[in-house]
């Protein structure tokens, strides 16, 4: 479903993380954080709690889009990504989790 290939891998010692610019290649809906996340993380064996996906560029009528990940190195070295952007983050799994109570809550009732 979702191909990545990776474009720049620049290493930044000072901030402790590994800079990439990929190209993910996709059929359908342009794919979110998370699946862009899993994707990179697959590809690249590396932890997905330090793994950011920082923006996602799409070229209209092109189902190929541009994204900058940042990996970094340890959780600590993570201090410096701007509160918002773990948001994004984590605002899906929230959101995920939300709609699954009521279907928990329904197959209790259920039984």
């Amino acid at each position: 479903m979702t191909d990545v290939k990776i474009v720049e891998d620049r290493a930044n010692p000072l901030l402790r993380r590994r800079e990439l610019r990929c190209e993910i290649a996709y059929d359908g809906p342009t794919p979110s954080r998370a699946e862009v996340k899993a994707a990179i993380v697959k590809a690249l064996g590396s932890n997905p709690e330090t793994t950011v996906v920082m923006e996602i560029r799409q070229n209209f009528g092109a189902r190929v889009s541009d994204a900058i990940v940042h990996i970094y190195d340890s959780k600590e070295a993570m201090d410096i990504v701007p509160s918002y952007i773990i948001n994004r983050e984590t605002k899906k799994e929230k959101q995920e989790e939300k709609k699954e109570a009521p279907k928990q809550q329904e197959a209790a009732k259920e039984q």
